[in-house]
C-alpha cells in the first residue's frame, strides 16, 4: 500500500492512534479530516515517515492539533489541508517543502500574532493559504499572522477562479495590471526582502504596498523587510539513528532537514546560534557559536552517545504533559519539593525535557511538582 485513500478514516472521532507503513507515500484527500481525538504527536510521527511526500486536500482539516510540525520530506500541501483548526497556536515548516495549496491553514485564527517561516523552498503559494487566520483587537484592527518568507524570488499564482476570500482582504489582487490569489488575510505581518534577485521590488513587497494601497487601514498588512546584508550559513552533522535536532537563532527555533543519519538547517549570521542534540536515554549534547564566530559554514561531525553519557534511570523524573502540545520546560515555572523543602534547579536537580534529573543528594522518595504555564501561554 502506497496511500491512505480519500475518506479513510474521516470523522472518526475517537481515533486516538495511528501507524502508518514506510510504504506510504501520500496521505489522500479527507483521509483524517474531523478526527478530533487524534493527538498531535500521532500526526507528526506519521507524517515524518520518510516516503511521505504529499499531504491530501482536508485531510487533517477539523482536527484538533495545537502545535504542527511539517517535517522536511513533505513537498505538497493541499488545499484546505488544515483550514479551520483555530487551536493551532505554532506551525513549525521544515526546508523541503516546495507548495501550499490554497486555503491550506485557512481560519487557523489560533495563529493570529504567531510568526510562522515559509523557507525558501517554497516557491508555490497559493490563494487564501493563510487567510482568515486573524483576531480583531479591542481597537477595531486585525492582528493576522506573522509570516517569514525566505524565498527571496517568490512569485504569486496568477489568478485562479476557484480562489476563496481571506477575510476583509480579497483573494485576488491587481499587481502592475495582472490579477494574483492572494494567500493572506486581515491583519498579516510580512517578514520579506524587499528586492528579488534581480534588484527589482519582490512580489511579498508589491502584495503590501498593493493591498495598503487599495484596503481600508483596519484589514491593512504591515511589511517589515528581511535584513539583505545577513548571510546563511548551513549548519550540519552526523547523528545516531533516532535522535533529535533543535537549534535556535535569537530566541527562535529554525526548522531542521533531519535525514537518515544527518542533519542540516540554514542559519542568518548575526545572532549566537545553539544547537542541542538529543537522544533518549542520554544527556543532551549542547553546541553553541557566537555571533562573531558563526560567519562560515558550521558541520559539527559524528555525534555519538557513549555509555557513560547515558541518564542514571534510577534517580530521574519523567514529566508527561498528555495532549498539552508542551515539547520544553522553555517558558514553564516549574517548583520541586521534597516534604516542606524546595528543591533548587541545577543544584539539586537539572532539567532536560522530559526528564527532571536528580542528583545524588536528593534522597526523599515523597517529591511534588508544580508547574506554573501561564507566561508560556498555557
Amino acid at each position: 500500500m502506497t496511500e491512505i485513500g480519500e475518506y479513510a478514516f474521516a470523522n472518526c472521532t475517537e481515533l486516538s492512534s495511528v501507524r502508518l507503513g514506510n510504504g506510504i507515500r501520500t496521505i489522500g484527500d479527507y483521509a483524517f479530516s474531523g478526527c478530533t481525538a487524534l493527538p498531535v504527536e500521532e500526526f507528526n510521527e506519521a507524517v515524518s515517515l520518510p516516503g511521505i511526500t504529499a499531504i491530501g486536500n482536508i485531510a487533517f482539516s477539523g482536527c484538533s492539533f495545537e502545535s504542527v510540525v511539517i517535517p522536511g520530506n513533505i513537498r505538497q500541501i493541499g488545499s484546505q489541508a488544515f483550514s479551520g483548526i483555530d487551536r493551532m497556536t505554532s506551525l513549525r515548516i521544515s526546508p523541503g517543502l516546495e507548495e501550499i495549496e490554497q486555503d491550506a491553514f485557512a481560519s487557523c485564527s489560533g495563529l493570529a500574532g504567531k510568526k510562522v517561516t515559509l523557507p525558501s523552498t517554497v516557491n508555490v503559494l497559493r490563494g487564501g493559504a493563510f487567510g482568515q487566520c486573524y483576531e480583531r483587537t479591542e481597537d477595531g484592527t486585525y492582528r493576522g499572522v506573522v509570516v517569514e518568507l525566505q524565498n527571496r524570488d517568490l512569485e504569486l499564482t496568477e489568478n485562479d477562479p476557484s480562489g476563496s476570500p481571506g477575510g476583509g482582504i480579497p483573494s485576488i489582487v491587481t499587481i502592475e495590471g495582472k490579477e494574483y490569489e492572494n494567500p493572506f488575510g486581515c491583519g498579516t505581518e510580512i517578514i520579506a526582502y524587499e528586492l528579488n534577485s534581480f534588484g527589482d521590488f519582490s512580489m511579498p513587497k508589491k502584495l503590501y504596498d498593493t493591498v495598503n494601497t487599495d484596503t481600508e487601514v483596519q484589514y491593512g498588512y504591515s511589511f517589515r523587510k528581511l535584513g539583505d546584508s545577513l548571510v546563511s550559513h548551513t549548519v550540519s552533522g552526523r547523528i545516531p539513528e533516532g535522535a533529535r535536532v533543535k537549534i535556535m537563532r535569537a530566541g527562535e527555533e529554525i526548522p531542521v532537514m533531519v535525514g537518515d543519519s544527518s542533519f542540516s538547517a540554514s542559519a542568518e549570521g548575526g545572532e549566537d546560534i545553539s544547537v542541542t542534540v538529543s537522544l533518549e536515554g542520554y544527556y543532551n549534547k549542547y553546541f553553541v557559536k557566537t555571533a562573531a564566530s558563526f560567519t562560515a559554514e558550521w558541520d559539527l561531525g559524528e555525534i555519538t552517545f557513549s555509555d557513560t553519557e547515558k541518564l542514571p534511570m534510577y534517580n530521574i523524573l519523567q514529566v508527561d504533559f498528555g495532549n498539552c502540545g508542551i515539547d520544553s520546560f522553555s517558558g514553564l515555572e516549574l517548583t520541586l519539593e521534597a516534604g516542606n523543602t524546595v528543591l533548587e534547579q541545577d543544584v539539586d536537580y537539572v532539567l532536560q525535557y522530559p526528564y527532571i534529573i536528580l542528583k545524588d543528594s536528593v534522597t526523599s522518595e515523597s517529591l511534588s511538582l508544580t508547574v506554573n504555564a501561564d507566561e508560556a501561554g498555557y
